[in-house]
């Protein structure tokens, strides 16, 4: 698998950073007891963190919504995958429980309130590339069968044929979707201004430590 930031992505964005790790012949199924628990006890501590805060306001959000913003998103109808991930815990809401994997890294996004995702491997066509958009790059949203395509000059990542995430971290491709019979996953972890390296890097980690732990690989 090859990973690539375009030249264009990093002169708009200089202080990006981006995190990946590869995890290969994981077992994604099956109900997790424990990893609920640490979902639960997690949700407490961040929702005690955030609760009447403004989420707009902080730092690493506002860094993102100041990305969107840039696409021509608005923030309040487009919001980066950590914000609406914060905004269902500030609201009681939970976490989307999809697998183990996915809900993973969804805990480990709102733990550091940062974004991330991932890709099926064996879905993707060619190199994952983090690229500007030229606006004719198909894509399928995650749970849709109908097309659509990226917005000239928003940020997205992509393979040889389409579009594998819009608007940066926006929503995930229903082709590269991680299911049950995910194996082998590319999982990404992003900052921009306001995101130190070394979180990235912690973030990573303990990622790394939970898929190897609950699904092997």
């Amino acid at each position: 698998m090859h990973f690539y930031i375009e030249p264009s992505v990093l002169e708009k964005y200089p202080h990006l950073k981006v995190g990946v790790v590869i995890v290969k012949g994981v077992k994604n199924t099956g109900e997790h007891s424990e990893i609920q628990k640490l979902v639960d006890s997690t949700l407490l501590r961040v929702k005690k963190e955030y609760e009447g805060k403004d989420l707009g306001q902080i730092p690493k959000i506002l860094d993102w919504r100041e990305a969107y913003k840039a696409f021509g998103y608005k923030p309040a109808s487009y919001r980066c995958s950590v914000e609406a991930l914060l905004r269902r815990v500030i609201q009681d809401k939970g976490l989307p429980n999809i697998n183990p994997v996915v809900n993973l890294y969804n805990l480990i996004s709102v733990k550091y309130s940062l974004p991330a995702g991932a890709d099926d491997l064996d879905q993707v066509k060619g190199p994952i590339r983090l690229a500007v958009a030229q606006g004719t790059e198909p894509f399928v949203t995650l749970g849709s069968r109908e097309e659509d395509t990226a917005k000239v000059g928003e940020i997205i990542y992509r393979d040889d044929i389409e579009v594998l995430c819009k608007a940066w971290n926006w929503r995930e491709s229903d082709k590269t979707k991680i299911t049950a019979e995910s194996q082998n996953i590319s999982l990404v972890i992003e900052g921009l201004e306001n995101t130190r390296p070394a979180e990235i890097v912690k973030a990573l980690k303990e990622l790394s430590e939970l898929i190897r732990k609950y699904c092997g690989g």
